[in-house]
């Protein structure tokens, strides 16, 4: 028989598995001819697990899942199938006269979709401005993104010093630069 556990605790017996995959959608009226991907997006996967734990640290699995839910620790749960990134959602364990030395249980695990992240730097050229009020100020390398990103921002600091950004020093900083995205134009001051 194969073993089943969650975490590090070995489950005695795992009387039933029930994942559960569903999907959120849309409750408003849908465009003909509109897919209905745009509507709908999965729902992070649940399953509960069902079975006994018995034996002499019976108490101690209890009390160390116990400990795992209130943590909201990752687990990974090792049974019919393996589900990884899982958190336990529900414990519920039942003591009853059928099982002197453990006790029943019903546990539902919900999986936790981990995001990461990648970063990259670039660096930009020295830029001297001349500012009429400040005098020359020089601006030296800076991590920024991608290359074409910083060849973007070069463009964009070289144009915005012509005339809007030199004349008016009172108001403007010594320079600036837009860069426009999906939401319009956001314009980052040095």
């Amino acid at each position: 028989m194969k073993r089943s556990l969650l975490g590090d605790i070995e489950l005695t017996v795992v009387e039933s598995e029930e994942p559960t995959y569903s999907n959120k959608t849309t409750d408003n009226p849908v465009d003909k001819g509109v897919s209905m991907t745009d509507h709908s997006e999965p729902d992070s996967l649940q399953v509960t697990i069902k079975g006994v734990v018995t034996g002499s640290d019976a108490e101690k699995k209890r009390n160390k899942l116990i400990f795992y839910r209130n943590n909201s620790t990752m687990l990974t749960f090792t049974g019919t199938n393996i589900y990884t990134s899982m958190i336990i959602q529900n414990f519920v364990p039942t003591k009853d006269s059928s099982i002197s030395n453990g006790f029943k249980f019903s546990i539902t695990l919900k999986q936790i979709r981990v995001a990461t992240s990648k970063n990259s730097a670039i660096i930009i050229k020295n830029l001297n401005i001349q500012n009429k009020s400040k005098g020359l100020k020089t601006f030296s390398k800076k991590p920024v993104g991608s290359q074409a990103k910083a060849d973007f921002l070069w463009q964009a600091m070289k144009s915005s010093l012509s005339s809007s950004a030199t004349k008016n020093s009172a108001t403007k900083p010594a320079f600036w630069f837009g860069i426009t995205g999906q939401g319009g134009k956001s314009w980052i001051n040095h």
